[in-house]
């Protein structure tokens, strides 16, 4: 964590320099407690404080640049959609994939090591830790909660469905201060050495407080628009998801459809296997034959159908394509890397 390794450089050069804990409390006018409580790796210092430690202690870089850590930096697309016959305009912001860690120190130790490889490995390339990365998108929210009509989530905010990981999740979506849709990503209730997708659907019941009491399909609507979340992530629709999204399209008007996984298309595959190092994960991929992932493609991009656009997140790049040359499908950047997408959707 954060806290720990900025607390073991200030100890260290905090000693080199002879100064003592008192001492330095007295140079940067705080209170005497707050060092032990930083350098045991319990708290941080105030953003305001860094600068001075790094002079008064004399930090040289590379352990500079940590204790200096750059504020996380947001990168949001933006895409307009036109929905003909809208009266007002709506401002949408998309999200996916932030993959936040927290380690659940009560699991098993394989999967205790593999999320502590992940925040060093796969999610600290410029410096940012994951979890704060998340915490930049929460404050935007919060800041922007004027702006914007409602945040779509398409799945993997969590790396891992550990408990701690699960509640924090939980936690956060219903403390926002804008209407939201979230729709399950792998990540979310399967760990990485999970292979039985259906023997593990009995955590899903785990997500409900945030999927509008279903997993697999709910519905939301935020004014004029019908917002559809349906669950693919086993890389197909579960038992009867196609025949309830078939009645919902009968009645519904001006229907943003959220998965995680994306449908394949001719320009959406090259571009997958570009960044998949070969491999295609999208939906319907070639020799996919399963019936109910062509029949909720067909009934999406139907010419009666009143689906507007499709919603993905998973592969980790932004995207936009046409579905049989008629719906466009949206993917958005990886979130862990403070990606998004802002859509302006009006008539």
């Amino acid at each position: 964590m954060r806290e720990a390794l900025v607390g073991s450089i200030l100890k260290k050069y905090r000693l080199q320099k002879g100064i003592t804990e008192d001492e330095l409390a007295q140079l940067l006018g705080i209170w005497n407690r707050y060092v032990p409580l930083w350098e045991e790796g319990l708290a941080l210092p105030d953003a305001h404080l860094l600068p001075l430690l790094v002079e008064i202690l004399r930090i040289p870089a590379p352990e500079s640049e940590e204790v200096l850590q750059p504020k996380p930096v947001l990168n949001f697309d933006r895409e307009e959609l036109v929905i003909p016959g809208l009266e007002k305009e709506y401002t949408l912001l998309h999200l996916s994939d932030n993959h936040a860690i927290m380690v659940d120190y009560n699991d098993t130790l394989e999967r205790i090591r593999y999320e502590e490889r992940r925040i060093s490995a796969d999610f600290y390339e410029d410096g940012v830790m994951i979890n704060d990365r998340l915490e930049a998108c929460w404050d935007y929210i919060a800041e922007n909660k004027d702006a914007l009509d409602g945040v779509l989530f398409t799945g993997d905010v969590i790396d891992c469905p550990f408990e701690p990981m699960i509640d924090y999740l939980i936690e956060k979506l219903q403390a926002l201060p804008v209407p939201y849709m979230y729709t399950l990503g792998n990540h979310d209730w399967q760990h990485f050495d999970e292979h039985d997708g259906m023997a593990n659907r009995a955590r899903l019941p785990r997500f409900a407080p945030i999927t509008g009491g279903d997993p697999d399909i709910h519905v939301k609507h935020i004014g004029e628009l019908t917002l559809i979340g349906l669950n693919n992530t086993l890389d197909c629709y579960p038992e009867g998801v196609a025949d309830r999204l078939e009645q919902l399209l009968k009645t519904e008007k001006n229907v943003l459809i959220l998965q995680h996984g994306p449908f394949c298309s001719p320009t959406l595959t090259p571009a997958n296997k570009l960044w998949w190092m070969g491999s295609d994960i999208t939906i319907g991929a070639a020799g996919d034959e399963r019936h109910d992932n062509r029949r909720v493609l067909e009934m999406i991009t139907a010419p009666d159908s009143p689906v507007k656009a499709v919603i993905v997140g998973h592969i980790h790049f932004h995207h936009r394509d046409l579905l049989n040359g008629r719906v466009p499908q949206f993917s958005v950047q990886h979130g862990a890397h403070g990606g998004g997408t802002l859509y302006h959707i009006h008539g």
